[in-house]
C-alpha cells in the first residue's frame, strides 16, 4: 500500500466531510458499537439452574430465565456514541424478543415484536444503520433452548430459517445480519456438560445455509473469522463468499503486540492479523472488531483496562488492508446494558476506537 493509499483511508474515518458522514450509506465507513440485550450467548444450557456469583453471570452455568436488560441505559449508551459519531448499532438480540414463530424460545421480560420494531425504527431515525446479530454458533447457541441440542437435524434447519425471517421482519429489513458462528471448538466448550462442534464439510454446509437464509430476506451476512484464525487462513478465505461481511476480533489478549513481522505464528495476534491479511488478499470486506475487554492475562500483568489494543488494531488495518475493502471498525465492549459502571464501560470502549481513529473524544455527559 502507498503512502498515499494510507492517508486516503485513514482520512475516510475523519469528522467533516468525510466519507464517516457521506450521504450514501454504502460510501460511509463504519465507526460501530455492538450492545447486547441477553446475557445468553454464553451459558451451557444443559445445566438447569442460573448461577451468579456475587458480581457477575458464571459462564457455563446455564441460562438467564430472565431478560438483563434495561433500556433507559442502553439509550443513554446509544446517545452518547451517537453523539460521538457512531453511526453503526450492533445489537446482539439472541433471546430478547418473542419470534412470533417460535415464542417458546423467550425468556421472561423478552420484548414483543412490535417493541422491538419500534425501538430499530427510533434507531435508525437517530442515523444508525441497525444491525441485529444471532449468533447460530453451538458454542454461543444457549439463547435458541431445546433447539441447540438439535444441531443439523432438519428441525434445526427449519427454525434457524424460521428465526432469520422473523428477526429481518422485525427489525424494519435490515441490510445487514450478524449470523456469529465463532468459537465452535471443543477448546471453547470443554467445561460445559453438554458439547456438540461442527467441523469441516458440515461447517461450510451449515454456514453456507444461514448465509443463503440471510440473503433470501435481503439482508447481508456478517461473521466472525475465529474459524479461519484457528484451521487454515488462507483456505478459509478463499471459500468465504464475496457476500460476506468480515469481522477478525484481536484484543491482544496475551499481550503480544501488533509487531507482525516480529511476532511468532503460533501467537494468537499473528493468527488473527493473517486471517485479516488473507481476507483482504481474497477480495473480502472486513470491519475489524476491537474491545476494551481485560482478559485474565492482561488483568494478572497489572493492568486495570484494556486500552491499547483498539490503537493497534486501527493502526494496522488503516496500514495493511485495502481502503476499498476496509469497511469501518466495530467495538464490543462484550458488557452489558445494565448498571452504570457497564454504562461507562460501553462508553470506553467506543471512545478508545474514536481516539484511534482520529475523531477525538466528547465529553461524557
Amino acid at each position: 500500500m502507498t503512502r498515499r493509499e494510507f492517508v486516503a483511508g485513514a482520512a475516510a474515518f475523519g469528522v467533516g466531510g468525510s466519507v464517516l458522514q457521506a450521504s450514501s450509506p454504502e460510501e460511509r465507513k463504519w465507526l460501530g458499537l455492538l450492545l447486547h440485550m441477553t446475557d445468553n450467548m454464553w451459558g451451557d444450557y444443559s445445566v438447569p439452574a442460573f448461577r451468579r456469583d456475587a458480581k457477575k453471570l458464571v459462564r457455563g452455568g446455564g441460562i438467564n430465565p430472565s431478560l438483563n436488560f434495561d433500556v433507559e441505559n442502553f439509550r443513554r449508551t446509544v446517545d452518547y456514541a451517537v453523539k460521538g459519531g457512531c453511526n453503526l448499532l450492533m445489537l446482539d438480540v439472541g433471546d430478547a424478543v418473542v419470534y412470533p414463530s417460535h415464542p417458546e424460545i423467550a425468556i421472561k421480560g423478552s420484548w414483543t415484536p412490535e417493541r422491538l420494531n419500534e425501538e430499530v425504527k427510533r434507531l435508525k431515525k437517530l442515523g444508525l444503520e441497525v444491525v441485529p446479530k444471532l449468533n447460530f454458533s453451538s458454542t454461543h447457541d444457549s439463547w435458541l433452548k431445546d433447539y441447540h441440542k438439535m444441531l443439523t437435524s432438519q428441525k434445526y434447519y427449519e427454525v434457524c430459517s424460521d428465526l432469520i425471517r422473523d428477526i429481518c421482519e422485525i427489525c424494519d429489513h435490515p441490510r445487514y445480519l450478524h449470523i456469529g458462528m465463532d468459537e465452535e471448538t471443543y477448546g471453547h466448550q470443554w467445561k460445559f456438560d453438554f458439547i456438540c462442534l461442527r467441523s469441516g464439510e458440515l461447517w461450510w454446509h451449515d454456514f453456507n445455509f444461514l448465509v443463503n437464509e440471510t440473503e433470501k430476506n435481503g439482508a447481508r451476512a456478517w461473521t466472525w473469522c475465529s474459524t479461519g484464525r484457528n484451521h487454515d487462513p488462507d483456505k478459509f478465505a478463499a471459500r468465504l463468499p464475496k457476500s460476506v461481511i468480515a469481522a477478525t476480533g484481536l484484543y491482544d489478549e496475551e499481550l503480544e503486540g501488533f509487531d507482525y513481522e516480529k511476532l511468532s505464528p503460533k501467537t494468537l495476534n499473528y493468527k488473527c492479523l493473517y486471517t485479516m491479511l488473507a481476507l483482504d488478499r481474497a477480495g473480502i470486506a472486513q470491519v475489524p472488531c476491537v474491545s476494551n475487554w481485560l482478559s485474565p492475562t492482561q488483568a494478572k500483568r497489572g493492568l486495570k483496562e484494556n486500552a491499547h489494543s483498539t490503537a493497534g488494531v486501527v493502526k494496522f488495518s488503516q496500514e495493511r488492508l485495502s481502503p476499498s475493502l476496509l469497511k469501518g471498525f466495530l467495538a464490543a465492549p462484550w458488557s452489558h446494558c445494565v448498571t452504570e459502571a457497564q454504562y461507562r464501560y460501553n462508553c470506553r470502549g467506543f471512545d478508545l476506537l474514536k481516539e484511534a481513529v482520529g475523531c477525538g473524544i466528547a465529553n461524557r455527559q
